[in-house]
């Protein structure tokens, strides 16, 4: 791209900038009974999602939407535009922010309170999401966005692009994968047919795991060190940057790859 032409394009965003400087968030609530459900769906963009343990009764949810305008009165005719979808089927309980896709900027973040026993789908662009005592199992998308877990259990599969990843006493099987981020990552409890895959680029990984974890261990990094704290390891493959290691009988999988990061695989005791 030519000078000029970056020029332009910098201008037209600047402009666009000014144009609809004027910012406006509504708050809405939804709430739907548990009976029956067993997964919840929610998916939006430009904004966080926050789900945690509640009542066993009920799902209840607040959503903030915004939208940007020229002035107060065009921001409240852009708002209007985002709208709130929600959708029972098969047992799932889906939320939906739906907003036009252009210049203008409008997004909606969801605080979520749902019974521990269910399972959770969530996807978002350009924001954090966080889960906390949700025991069914997640499956977590982003871009742009840090991806924090805490008391959680069940599969757990996290995705996200320019963000970290923090999972804290998690008990199940965990994938995450995720680009220009680190990763801190402590599994309470792993089962013999569960398994760990961590991926990412330009971050460090840090895996703690319980004292008496069975588990074939196969880490590698590009541009850092790769240690193993509190074990006692049988090496199959070691070198600088490439282990592979029984860790008691070698039952479960562990698979860490990172670039410019250093890996930690450590006891939580």
């Amino acid at each position: 791209m030519t000078y000029p032409r970056l020029f332009a394009l910098l201008a037209g965003v600047l402009a666009l900038c000014c144009i609809y400087a004027y910012q406006l968030e509504q708050t809405e609530f939804r709430s739907h009974g548990a009976a029956g459900i067993s997964r919840v769906n929610v998916s939006t963009r430009n904004g966080s999602i926050a789900v945690s343990a509640g009542p066993d009764s009920g799902i209840t949810a607040a959503i903030v939407k915004r939208a940007f305008g020229r002035d107060s009165a065009d921001a409240a005719r852009a708002i209007a535009n985002v709208t709130i979808t929600e959708e029972v089927q098969a047992g799932q309980y889906s939320l939906r922010a739906q907003m036009p896709s252009g210049n203008r900027n409008y997004g909606a973040s969801f605080q979520v309170a749902a019974p521990e026993s269910v399972a959770l789908t969530l996807t978002t662009t350009n924001g954090n999401v966080s889960v906390s005592v949700m025991l069914a199992g997640v499956t977590v998308s982003t871009t742009n966005g840090n991806l924090n877990l805490t008391g959680t259990a069940g599969p757990a599969n996290l995705s996200t692009t320019n963000g970290n990843v923090t999972v804290a006493v998690h008990t199940g099987g965990v994938s995450v994968q995720t680009t220009n981020g680190s990763v801190e990552c402590d599994v309470a409890g792993l089962k013999a047919t569960e398994a760990v895959t961590i991926s990412t680029t330009n971050g460090h990984v840090v895996l703690l795991l319980p004292a008496d974890v069975s588990a074939t261990v196969d880490l590698t990094t590009t541009n850092g060190m790769i240690t193993i704290h509190g074990y006692t390891p049988v090496f199959e493959k070691q070198t600088k940057d490439h282990i592979r290691a029984k860790l008691g009988s070698g039952a479960s999988a562990i698979t860490v790859s990172t670039s410019n990061g250093d890996i930690r695989v450590a006891s939580r005791s």
